[in-house]
């Protein structure tokens, strides 16, 4: 069943290339997986943070009998994916309207015979007026004032007692009374959608991710989103619907015209190498024997952070959070605090420290003496705002300059004296 139910899913991806071909492109890259975990069919995060379409066996087989239904319910997934809403809920305080408000975006670009059983669309809310190709956060807002007005306590005549006000007792009843029929019937309203908005209980595993993991998965979605709009041809952006074309340029205009995590994890892997590991489970291909060889990558860079009295404490946790999301790749990372000289240097494991070391002048040189005489990285980073003389000591090793937000500009003499590559991180 399951080699049977990826075969079907692979077909569909063909389908979505020849006649959609972005969500071809962007699907054929994504990890699938047949699994019990997930009741009908929807996205998961795995252990590595990597997105994965996940469908219940069951599901695909018995209760998707049309393929119409398949290919609809495979477009529903990539939209949720493609527009961020699998990381984006988390910032919304009640999930049933976010769950809602999601589906009305994403239904809007796929045909309705396409969508098995009672679908979220904006027919199903015909009193609301909403307007077409909005944003999550619009319909978010329009469906929360439709909760706030249906849980409103409606008023009501109260029996009196002999003096004319109301009995406390009955009072009380009636008042819980009206309470619940206000909830039920905000309840009925997400139950009718219940069977589709379901498949979004998996998403909870990216809203329970840490900063830093949220950080990656949303830099590498967006990076994907952009790479497979470069690949499909320009003719070819015209079969998608002009409203889901908007809401990608408007995704792109949010984010920072120069993408410098993608260029910190670039230059990082450019200077990975690799060593020989030998291993029992892998036999030599040349001679049959044990042990075998694997090549094991290897990376390991000295990053130094500026720590003189020019750089402030925001611009350092700042320095501090991207070091932690260069770890959380893989890479081994030795730090060195320096100001004039170098405070302190030690290997990063996850945790921030307390408090850095230095708040003097600003020195380059020692840092890059260590990467020579001591350290022998893969490497050198350095974060700063660059408020010094460019280093004179010679680099041999790949270098990376990243500067704060409020740091020197790039028409600057040590701007343009920096040895290496030079990006400044956005002001967020």
């Amino acid at each position: 069943m399951r080699e049977q139910i990826l075969k079907e899913i692979a077909d569909a991806t063909y389908y979505f290339l020849l006649k959609e071909p972005f969500y071809g492109h962007f699907f054929s890259g994504m990890v699938r997986q047949v699994t019990e975990d997930i009741p009908t069919l929807g996205i998961m995060l795995r252990s590595d943070l990597k997105i994965s379409l996940a469908v219940n066996p069951t599901y695909w087989t018995e209760d998707l009998k049309k393929r119409e239904h398949k290919l609809g319910l495979l477009k529903h997934e990539i939209l949720h994916v493609v527009l961020g809403h699998v990381i984006e809920g988390k910032k919304y305080a009640q999930q049933d309207v976010f769950n809602l408000a999601a589906d009305l975006v994403v239904n809007q670009y796929i045909p309705r015979e396409w969508l098995p059983g009672e679908p979220v669309t904006l027919e199903a809310f015909p009193h609301l007026f909403l307007q077409p190709h909005q944003s999550v956060a619009y319909y978010y807002e329009k469906l929360l004032e439709e909760k706030d007005k249906q849980m409103q306590q409606p008023p009501q005549s109260q029996p009196q007692n002999g003096e004319g006000s109301p009995a406390q007792g009955e009072a009380g009843d009636q008042q819980e009374q009206d309470q619940n029929q206000a909830s039920n019937a905000w309840e009925e309203t997400v139950s009718q959608f219940e069977d589709e908005t379901k498949n979004h209980e998996s998403w909870q595993d990216f809203y329970e991710q840490e900063e830093a993991e949220s950080r990656i998965i949303e830099d590498e979605l967006a990076e994907q989103v952009q790479e497979v709009k470069k690949a499909v041809p320009g003719k070819d952006h015209g079969l998608m619907s002009a409203g889901l074309q908007e809401r990608l340029e408007v995704d792109q205009r949010h984010t920072s015209p120069i993408n410098w995590r993608r260029m910190l994890r670039l230059f990082a892997a450019s200077s990975r190498r690799s060593r020989l590991h030998h291993t029992m489970k892998r036999p030599s291909k040349r001679y049959g024997t044990n042990p075998g060889i694997r090549v094991r990558p290897r990376q390991r860079l000295l990053v130094a952070v500026d720590t003189s009295g020019s750089v402030n404490e925001k611009e350092a946790r700042l320095f501090f959070e991207e070091i932690d999301l260069i770890w959380r790749q893989g890479v081994e990372v030795e730090i060195v605090e320096c100001d004039t000289e170098i405070k302190a240097s030690y290997f990063y494991k996850g945790k921030k420290p307390d408090k850095i070391r230095g708040r003097g002048g600003t020195n380059f040189n020692p840092p890059l003496v260590y990467a020579k005489e001591k350290s022998r990285p893969d490497a050198l980073v350095y974060f700063t705002d660059g408020e010094a003389p460019a280093p004179k000591v010679k680099c041999r090793i790949p270098m990376l300059w990243i500067i704060s937000p409020d740091g020197i500009k790039e028409e600057s003499n040590t701007w343009q004296n920096l040895p290496g590559q030079v990006v400044k991180m956005p002001r967020l």
